[in-house]
């Protein structure tokens, strides 16, 4: 079995296991399983190799970088790392190489991360399925012909398969929280401006966030302390300073959403969190109920996906208009739709979504964290009708710029991953990872 981050940690620092070792595991793992999984694009097995010796000679001078030194990480491919293909899933991308390390590749490379290649996406990092016409549709690895959700696909894919120790991925409106949920690996969103956008080919800047994908939450931590950073280069960034979590035993006011029935949430996922709620009454947690049905979370995805598509009318509109066959039906349709909207329509989509986000921090306050479920259904089989409600819950934490992170909930038998969200306050990450971690411990989700 693949270990955790701080697992695998634990081994390289008293010598229980070399990089080059693990390393190796990892590519072995990548070589029998990725030509069904398609999780990743691209592979630079060389360049990992050197890495993890340059790690293991470190180690043995006394002058490791940390508890990411050695550690194999994959990247989703609209994270620019150099050399390496950065497609972000598109057809027109496919020989455009990286000139330089994304910001958060560079943190990485220089806390002596092992990078081990390129994970595939939705194209364009607009979906939630994994279906890529360009470079393949990546699978559940709890189940073929299954959904991975997206558009992170392959990043959360190669986690829960065990292809690598962790991976970085990028959300929009639940492009990350969703496969993590979907693949029953663990996801974060960070608070808006935490980690730099540089380098990201992005869909809108605004909602866009890199995050780490990893098997257990109490892994976030060393990753988003190497991660969070101010980039002056980035107008999406800030030089904001990581608040302290607090012991884990304070973080117990939590608001959890009641209402879902109405947003067409599946039997299976209503079951699943339930249990994570009276897992929550265990530790002990003050529960308070929060109405969903006071908001209209469905126009409220729809003003983000509105000002999504009408950015990426404005990045690619010259490159469909001379060559539309570099764009699937699919994400045409959407880019056409950004060409449509006006600036009237844009304003009553900026409108909706100041009013949430007002009435959300007024009514959450209070509270720690809100709980509720990742997504309103399990993954879904390939060629069946995209559930329009997959992102509805993940979207509030983007509309509100607060940190939200997806854990595993407890199923039954052979059922499908199912994911309970947790939606912090903005800056106070390392308290939501302090929560999930205690709550994971008390529930027994941990990714297998």
């Amino acid at each position: 079995m693949t270990p955790s981050l701080l697992s695998a940690a634990r081994s390289l620092q008293n010598g229980a296991l070399s990089s080059a070792a693990l390393t190796e595991s990892c590519l072995s793992a990548i070589a029998r399983e990725n030509g069904r999984l398609k999780a990743f694009t691209f592979v630079d097995a060389a360049g990992a190799r050197y890495a993890a010796a340059a790690a293991d000679a470190r180690r043995a001078q006394g002058a490791s970088l940390g508890p990411l030194d050695g550690i194999p990480v994959a990247v989703k491919s609209n994270i620019a790392v150099t050399n390496w293909p950065h497609t972000a899933g598109l057809k027109f991308r496919r020989d455009v190489f990286a000139s330089e390390d994304a910001f958060a590749v560079a943190r990485l490379r220089a806390a002596g991360a092992v990078l081990l290649g390129a994970t595939n996406m939705d194209e364009g990092a607009l979906g939630a399925s994994g279906i890529n016409p360009w470079y393949g549709n990546t699978q559940n690895p709890w189940r073929d012909g299954y959904s991975p959700g997206g558009s992170s696909s392959g990043s959360a894919c190669a986690v829960a398969a065990g292809l690598c120790i962790y991976a970085l991925g990028t959300d929009t409106i639940g492009s990350l929280r969703i496969p993590a949920s979907f693949c029953g690996c663990v996801g974060l969103k960070p608070s808006s401006g935490w980690v730099s956008l540089g380098g990201v080919v992005p869909v809108n800047p605004r909602f866009d966030h890199v995050g780490p994908l990893v098997r257990d939450p109490g892994d976030l931590r060393p990753v988003m302390q190497v991660l969070a950073g101010w980039d002056p280069h980035s107008p999406t960034s800030f030089p904001v300073e990581p608040r302290p979590a607090r012991p884990a035993e304070l973080v117990r006011n939590i608001g959890f959403g009641v209402g879902i029935e109405r947003d067409a949430i599946d039997a299976d996922v209503i079951k699943a969190y339930n249990k994570g709620i009276a897992a929550f009454r265990a530790m002990g947690a003050q529960l308070v109920p929060i109405d969903l049905r006071h908001w209209d979370l469905t126009r409220v995805r729809r003003a983000i996906l509105a000002l999504c598509e009408a950015e990426m009318w404005r990045s690619h509109r010259e490159q469909m208009t001379a060559s539309p066959s570099d764009y699937s039906d699919s994400l045409r349709a959407f880019i056409r739709f950004g060409a449509r909207l006006t600036p009237e329509d844009l304003m009553r989509a900026e409108a909706r979504l100041t009013g949430f986000r007002t009435e959300w921090l007024a009514q959450t306050a209070p509270f720690d964290a809100v709980i509720l479920p990742t997504a309103a259904c399990a993954a879904f089989p390939f060629g069946e009708r995209h559930p329009d409600n997959t992102a509805e819950f993940t979207a509030i934490a983007t509309a509100a710029g607060l940190p939200a992170l997806s854990v595993p909930l407890p199923v039954a038998g052979d059922a499908l991953p199912v994911g309970l969200q947790m939606i912090g306050q903005a800056g106070g990450d390392l308290d939501l990872i302090a929560l999930a971690t205690r709550y994971v411990a008390a529930a027994g989700t941990a990714a297998a």
